[in-house]
C-alpha cells in the first residue's frame, strides 16, 4: 500500500499545494487548479517564516516564489499593526487560535495596498493563512462614510431633518433632526406616513398632498413644498420639504423616497415683515399724495376766495365755509398725528411703560378731546362701568391713542343723534374687557377681516362724507398687542358696531410688577454698534431665551434672568436690569402674564437685532 500526503488546509478550508507528490496526479492537478483560481492569496508559516505560498499571493505582492520562501512573514505587513501580528507570526499556538485583520501590506516595489488577513493555528505548530486584498472595497465604504459625513454636515449646517419612505409598506425612518426639529424625540413618533400627515396643518393637507401628487406623476421634477407642521407644545412651524424617489422595483414603480425638512418659519416672517414694511411705505405714499394733499387743495381754494376784498359769499356762507375749514384742517391733523404715532411704532421708538390707569379717567379724557366733534353730530357719549375704581394695566399714551382712534371712528360713522357708550368688564382674572359701541351704519361682513390690515388699504367715508385711511385701526392694533392684548369687532350693516380690546388687569398683578420702564428702544441702541454684546445676546441670550420661552419652566426663567442680569451688569444697562428686575418679580408671584408681555416685548427685541447689519454677526 502506498502512503499519501493529504495537503494542509488554509482557514478557508481550500488545500495548499506541499511539495510532497500525491498517489493521484489528477486530484493534485485538481487541488492546484482551485487553489490557484480563488480571489485570495494562501500561505503557510512556520516559526514567522513562510514556508508556502499560492500563486495569487505572489501576484498579490509582486514577488516570485524563490524570493517569498524563506521571508519573514511580517515583512509583509505595515502599518500600526505590523508589531501586533509579527508576535501572532512568531508565538506558538494550536488549532483553536484565529485572528483576522484589516492591514495595509507593502508590494515588492514599495506601493502600498490594504488586504483583510485571516489566521488560523495547527496543531503542528504552523499557522495557515489567506489574504485578500480589499483596496476597492475600503475605498468605497471610505468613500460611502465620507459621503455620509457630508450628509450629516449638510443636514447640520442646514438644520435639516432627514426622512425616508417605503413606498410599499408607507414606513418612514426620521432622523433625529427631524424629530428634534418638532420637539420630539425618535422614541416618541411611530415610523410611518400617518405620524408625519397627522402633523400637518389641515389648511396645509391639500397642498401638501398635491405638490407630492405633482411630483409622483411626474408633472414636477422634484417634490419640494412649504407647509405648516405642528411641535409637541402646539405650535405651528413653516416647513419646506424636498425629496425625490430613489428606488424602483423591476415594474418601474416607485417604492423609495428620500427627503429633508427644514424649518423656514424665521424666512416665513422676515418674507411677512417684508411685506408688511412695503405695505406700510405703499400706505404711507397713499396717504401723503391723496388723503393730506387733497384737504390741503380744498382749504387753500376757500381761503384764497375768503380773502378776495369782494367776496361773493354771504357771512352765512361765510361762517359754515369757517367751519368747513375748521373741521378739514381737525381732521387733516388728526391723520398727521396717527401717521406720526404709527411711523414712531413701526420704528420701534414708542417706549412702552406700563403703569396703572383709572378706566373712568380714561373715558373721560376721550370724552373731552372728541366733546366737539360729538356736539357738531349731536352725538352723545355714555358710560357704563361696574365699578368706578376700575383699574387696568397698560402704557398710558398707548391707551388714550387707542380710545381716542376708536371714539373718533364711532363719531365719524354715527348719524346726527346717536349715541356712542363707553364700557369695561371684567373678561377674566388676567384681562380687562373694554367696549366701544355706537348705533351707526356698520360694517359688511366681508369686510371685517380687513380693518386692522395694513395691506388691504381698506378705509371708508363717514356719514357726513368724513374721509379716512384706515390707518387709525392698525395703529389700535399695534398698540393693543404691545400692551399684551387683543382686538377685535362685531359689526351689522344698520345697526352700529362694538369695537373690543383688551388691557391686563390689576387683580392679580401688584402695582410694582408693572412700574417698570420697558425701554427695549434704547437697550436696542446699547446693541447695536457693539459688537462684544451683540455676541454675548446671540451667543448666551438668544439660546436661553428660547429654551425658556419654549418650556416655561421656572428653572429655565430664572437661567435667564441670570444671564442677562450678567450682561446688563458688565455692559451697564439699566433698563436690562429693570427689565430682569420685572421677570423676577412676576416669576416670584407666578404671575404667567406679566411674564408672556416680558416675553413679547423681548421677542421683538430679537427681531430688531435680527436686521442688524451683516459687520456685527
Amino acid at each position: 500500500m502506498k502512503s499519501t500526503n493529504t495537503p494542509q488546509s488554509s482557514k478557508a478550508g481550500l488545500p495548499l499545494v506541499d511539495p510532497a507528490p500525491s498517489s493521484a496526479a489528477s486530484d493534485e492537478e485538481e487541488y492546484r487548479e482551485l487553489v490557484e483560481n480563488i480571489n485570495q492569496g494562501l500561505f503557510v508559516v512556520e516559526h514567522g517564516i513562510l514556508k508556502l505560498i499560492s500563486h495569487h499571493a505572489m501576484r498579490m505582492f509582486g514577488y516570485s516564489r524563490q524570493e517569498m520562501l524563506g521571508m519573514k512573514a511580517w515583512e509583509l505587513v505595515c502599518g500600526e499593526k505590523a508589531d501586533e501580528i509579527q508576535k501572532c507570526f512568531i508565538k506558538k499556538t494550536d488549532e483553536t487560535y484565529t485572528a483576522q485583520w484589516e492591514v495595509e501590506c507593502r508590494r515588492k516595489d514599495g506601493s502600498l495596498f490594504w488586504a483583510e488577513m485571516s489566521l488560523r493555528g495547527s496543531s503542528n505548530g504552523r499557522v495557515y493563512g489567506s489574504v485578500v486584498d480589499i483596496t476597492l472595497r475600503k475605498a468605497i465604504t471610505e468613500a460611502h462614510s465620507m459621503n455620509e459625513k457630508r450628509l450629516t454636515l449638510a443636514l447640520q449646517s442646514t438644520k435639516a431633518g432627514l426622512w425616508d419612505w417605503d413606498m410599499k409598506t408607507d414606513e418612514m425612518v426620521f432622523d433625529t433632526y427631524w424629530a428634534d426639529m418638532l420637539g420630539y424625540t425618535l422614541d416618541e413618533l411611530e415610523p410611518c406616513l400617518a405620524t408625519w400627515k397627522s402633523m400637518v396643518h389641515p389648511d396645509d393637507i391639500t397642498l401638501f398632498q398635491k405638490a407630492l401628487e405633482d411630483y409622483l406623476q411626474g408633472r414636477k421634477p422634484l417634490y419640494r413644498c412649504a407647509f405648516r407642521m405642528k411641535t409637541k407644545t402646539g405650535d405651528w412651524l413653516y416647513i419646506l420639504g424636498s425629496g425625490m424617489i430613489t428606488d424602483y422595483d423591476k415594474a418601474g414603480n416607485p417604492i423609495r423616497m428620500v427627503g429633508t425638512h427644514q424649518n423656514i418659519t424665521k424666512q416665513k416672517n422676515s418674507e411677512k415683515q417684508l411685506r408688511e414694511i412695503n405695505a406700510t411705505k405703499d400706505k404711507l405714499f397713499s396717504i401723503i399724495a391723496h388723503d393730506l394733499r387733497s384737504p390741503y387743495n380744498a382749504q387753500l381754494g376757500f381761503l384764497e376766495t375768503l380773502l378776495e376784498e369782494e367776496s361773493p359769499y354771504s357771512p352765512g356762507e361765510r361762517k359754515r365755509i369757517i367751519h368747513y375749514l375748521y373741521n378739514s384742517t381737525r381732521q387733516s391733523f388728526a391723520l398727521l398725528d396717527n401717521l406720526l404715532i404709527w411711523s414712531r411704532a413701526n420704528a420701534g421708538k414708542i417706549a412702552f411703560r406700563p403703569q396703572v390707569l383709572l378706566v373712568a379717567q380714561l373715558f373721560e379724557d376721550v370724552t373731552e378731546i372728541q366733546r366737539y366733534s360729538a356736539q357738531a353730530k349731536n352725538i352723545t357719549i355714555e358710560f357704563s362701568l361696574p365699578d368706578d375704581n376700575m383699574e387696568v394695566t397698560a402704557d398710558s399714551e398707548m391707551t388714550d391713542t387707542i380710545l381716542r382712534n376708536l371714539v373718533s371712528n364711532a363719531i365719524k360713522f354715527t348719524p346726527e343723534g346717536g349715541c356712542i357708550t363707553l364700557s369695561a368688564m371684567q373678561g377674566d382674572p388676567l384681562h380687562t374687557v373694554i367696549k366701544v359701541t355706537d348705533n351707526g351704519v356698520g360694517i359688511p361682513a366681508e369686510r371685517v377681516p380687513l380693518l386692522f390690515d395694513a395691506e388691504s388699504n381698506y378705509s371708508t367715508v363717514g356719514t357726513q362724507q368724513e374721509r379716512g385711511t384706515g390707518l387709525g385701526l392698525i395703529v389700535c392694533r399695534e398698540f393693543v398687542e404691545r400692551n399684551g392684548g387683543k382686538i377685535w369687532v362685531q359689526s351689522a350693516p344698520g345697526k352700529g358696531s362694538t369695537f373690543y380690546f383688551t388691557l391686563n388687569s390689576t387683580l392679580n398683578s401688584p402695582v410694582c410688577y408693572q412700574s417698570c420702564i420697558h425701554n427695549f428702544s434704547e437697550i436696542f441702541q446699547h446693541i447695536n454698534g457693539n459688537k462684544q454684546l451683540y455676541r454675548d445676546f446671540h451667543d448666551r441670550v438668544i439660546p436661553q431665551f428660547k429654551d425658556c420661552h419654549k418650556h416655561a419652566s421656572t428653572e429655565l426663567i430664572q437661567a435667564f434672568i441670570g444671564i442677562l442680569q450678567q450682561i446688563a451688569t458688565l455692559h451697564r444697562i439699566v433698563p436690562l436690569q429693570n427689565f430682569c428686575g420685572v421677570i423676577a418679580k412676576s416669576l416670584q408671584a407666578d404671575d404667567r402674564n406679566q411674564i408672556n408681555i416680558c416675553f413679547t416685548e423681548f421677542e421683538k427685541l430679537i427681531g430688531q437685532m435680527e436686521l442688524l447689519m451683516p459687520d456685527l454677526t
